[in-house]
């Protein structure tokens, strides 16, 4: 049940129905990024919810309809009876995207962090603003190439400010590598950016600058602190993720 309209690209933002109340304002969302990057928004709803809550989908449908035509893109239902996860290798990792309403159900959330093979956007609940403020972040001296290519295309559209913030807990010759590689690639695409290199606690610092710069998106890349591990065993993007207070797009 595609829904004609004229934008359309060849990736695809899977946008997984929040099974607990309703929210406009992450759809709204979900509308805005699946714009920046040309993407089909599909709406990915258990079998199992749509049996149950038919009513609900149709609202769902609506906002979507009007968020389609008021950010030119194209959307489409897909019902899954499986678990997310095997939803999810369908998915290509070299153009697609999944999003989650991070406060709504924990457990999907987990699931898509550790076993998307693609960039996992993550959006609090009440979070309600353009993608205007793009942080993207380095920590422990490496830099996900496909973040910084997101980073990049996000400057590309001109509606966002880009920062790129390179952490390390000490010095190192590979924060100014990493400063240096951003760099290229931002001038390379004529984007302006700004950088900044900061030494001490990378998650604190991290989340200090989301705050203090009012990030709206914050750019991470999945595995570049391999060695981490908070003490409920997560990752370093799962950490972050959970404490932030803005939007997360976890790059794998």
């Amino acid at each position: 049940m595609k829904k004609n309209t004229k934008r359309r690209g060849d990736g695809r933002m899977a946008v997984f129905v929040p099974e607990n109340g309703s929210f406009p304002k992450y759809f709204k969302a979900a509308a805005r990024f699946a714009h920046f990057f040309s993407a089909t928004l599909t709406l990915c709803a258990s079998a199992k919810f749509v049996s149950e809550r038919p009513r609900k989908i149709d609202f769902y449908r609506e906002l979507l309809e009007e968020y389609a035509v008021q950010h030119d893109i194209q959307w489409d239902l897909r019902i899954y009876e499986d678990a997310p996860s095997v939803f999810l290798k369908r998915l290509v990792q070299a153009e697609d995207f999944a999003m989650v309403l991070r406060d709504d159900d924990l457990d999907l959330t987990t699931e898509l962090l550790q076993q998307s093979s693609v960039p996992v956007l993550v959006i609090p609940q009440s979070y309600d603003q353009p993608f205007r403020r793009v942080l993207l972040a380095s920590a422990g001296g490496r830099l996900s190439d496909r973040a910084l290519g997101i980073a990049v295309r996000l400057g590309i559209s001109g509606s966002c400010k880009v920062e790129v913030l390179t952490v390390s807990p000490a010095s190192s010759p590979a924060l100014r590598m990493v400063h240096d590689k951003a760099k290229y690639f931002f001038d390379k695409y004529n984007v302006k950016a700004t950088y900044k290199i900061e030494q001490g606690h990378m998650k604190k610092t991290i989340l200090r600058s989301c705050e203090s710069k009012e990030t709206s998106l914050l750019v991470l890349g999945a595995n570049e602190t391999d060695h981490w591990k908070d003490h409920r065993f997560r990752s370093f993007s799962e950490d972050v993720v959970d404490a932030a207070i803005c939007p997360v797009l976890v790059v794998k």
